[in-house]
């Protein structure tokens, strides 16, 4: 059994030692936290570099695909995902366990980051993750959209944007993944279904440590 990955493990190195073309096609389901069947692989490895030029594949119940690069000379990482149609609370729940969202979502993301280490590289994480949802809790959310801005870990959202039958919510806020805290405000609006009319606004903060 390989030995588990530390925040110190060095993650892209052994690329260095690697030279190949690679083409894998895999009709049967992964296991969770996967949960990916008729997965698609082509990728080369040269003089420390990997190139993945596709990575797809059917996952949580709709469409994954990706594509990215690895450097081991710089330690620079780069990755652009888009998931269709995919069903939210499985994927939190496989990725995260959390499993209080309903519904499909629309994910487009564009990472990048630079290190040696699994520590650094998180540490050094930036780029932009859009998430567009028909997600619902109790509330029953129509639709549920944001973006977050990552720079060193840390996710700005200023976009958020909710909608239901019965009120309409905004937000926004920072997210430290490092540190684990949350420095968010909600700002939530009745909706008068007589009239169609926006009512009363309420807003809150939320902060975590």
């Amino acid at each position: 059994m390989a030995a588990p990955q530390t925040d110190a493990s060095p993650v892209l190195q052994p690329l260095r030692r690697a030279d190949t073309r690679l083409q894998v096609g895999v009709p049967r389901p992964l296991r969770a936290p996967c949960r990916i069947d008729a997965l698609e692989l082509l990728a080369h490895v040269d003089d420390g570099v990997l190139d993945l030029r596709r990575l797809a594949g059917r996952a949580w119940g709709g469409r994954l695909d990706a594509s990215g690069r690895a450097d081991a000379a710089s330690g620079n990482l780069a990755l652009r995902l888009r998931a269709d149609d995919v069903d939210l609370r499985s994927l939190l729940a496989d990725t995260t366990g959390y499993d209080g969202l309903r519904g499909r979502a629309r994910i487009d993301a564009d990472l990048r980051s630079r290190g040696a280490t699994v520590g650094a590289l998180g540490a050094a994480l930036n780029g932009r993750d859009a998430v567009a949802s028909d997600a619902a809790r109790q509330t029953e959310f129509s639709e549920l959209r944001g973006s977050f801005d990552l720079r060193d870990r840390v996710a700005h959202n200023d976009d958020l944007d909710g909608s239901s039958e019965f009120f309409s919510l905004g937000g926004k806020g920072t997210i430290d993944l490092a540190q684990g805290r949350m420095d968010y405000l909600l700002r939530a609006r009745v909706i008068n279904t007589a009239g169609g009319r926006a009512g009363p606004g309420r807003q809150w903060c939320c902060s975590t440590a």
